[in-house]
């Protein structure tokens, strides 16, 4: 039982869920603002990065991030060393994968029939990888009762999303 009385799950949770929906409402309007921006074939490319990057990074984080919710409130002596492992699991994952994604550019540039993807897979590839690496960020807010940062984490994210996504219409 949570004897904490600043500790309010319902408050914890409104917190939370303003982050995320704060974040859907920044990632519906960012596509309203990219196509203004970026020409049909650009805007299309753009998204084709997208899925490839996301595609990857739900496949190799292999629902490790979802295991801290069982184990940290239950291994409390040992929640540095847990918190550690998970990390380097994800940043090793996202070094052996780096390699592996960017030698199928030529792969993924035939199954989307465009030559564009393998100019830009070196960014999808760090993108992929910083993904991946920051993707248990928000989940240690939640478990460590913080869940005000993940408001701010997620329009943070949201934000630099965006920022990098206008400035990769100067990518050659």
């Amino acid at each position: 039982m949570i004897t904490d009385k600043n500790y309010s799950l319902s408050t914890q949770s409104a917190y939370v869920f303003l982050g995320k929906f704060s974040s859907f409402v920044i990632a519906f309007i960012v596509p309203i603002i990219l196509v203004r921006l970026f020409n049909q074939a650009e805007y299309g490319v753009y998204q084709q990065m997208l899925l490839i990057s996301m595609f990857f990074v739900e496949i190799t984080k292999w629902g490790t991030i979802n295991s801290l919710f069982y184990f940290y409130p239950l291994e409390k002596e040992k929640r540095t060393q847990l918190l550690s492992q998970t990390f380097y699991f994800l940043v090793i994952v996202g070094i052996i994968c780096l390699p592996i994604i960017y030698l199928l550019r030529f792969l993924i540039a035939d199954l989307f029939s465009s030559n564009v993807i393998i100019k830009l897979m070196l960014p999808v590839c760090l993108y992929f990888f910083f993904m991946l690496t920051s993707l248990m960020l928000d989940n240690i807010f939640i478990l460590e009762k913080k869940s005000k940062l993940v408001f701010s984490y997620e329009i943070i994210r949201e934000g630099d999303d965006v920022i990098l996504s206008v400035n990769l219409e100067d990518y050659p």
